[in-house]
Formats: structure tokens, sequence, C-alpha cells
């Protein structure tokens, strides 16, 4: 299996980190997210940090539109 295909990206998010995903595809900021998911926003950018390195972007905009990549290779 390729290294970056959709199921092994898929599989390398922790449940916490799909839930601050589908928020941050939602446009939500890091307070918003917080206040959703009930954590405090440091933890969220925390979330994001790990997100960023495993998505290979260093930005929301790289990751949301590596998340969409994502979901259109399922």
């Amino acid at each position: 299996m390729n290294e970056d295909s959709p199921s092994n990206n898929k599989q390398i998010l922790s449940p916490r980190e799909h839930q601050a995903l589908d928020l941050l595809i939602e446009g939500l900021t890091n307070r918003q997210i917080a206040a959703r998911i009930g954590i405090c926003e440091k933890t969220v950018e925390k979330i994001l940090a790990k997100l960023y390195r495993k998505a290979n972007t260093h930005c929301r905009a790289g990751t949301v539109a590596w998340a969409l990549r994502q979901k259109d290779g399922e």
C-alpha cells in the first residue's frame, strides 16, 4: 500500500484529530472548535499542529485541502 494512500492517512489520525479536522473544514476558529468539542483553545492549537505535521502542511487552508483530497479518494 502506498504510504500516501487515503486509507492509510485516515488511519494515522486520532478520533480527536478527525473531530477537529471536520470542524476545521466547516471553517470554525480555534475558539469555536474548542467550545464545540469542550476543550481549551491551547489543546486545539496542539491538535492542529499535529494535523499540519501529518498532512505535511503549514496552515489551515493547506490542511483543509489535504483533507478534501483524502475524502475524494475514498
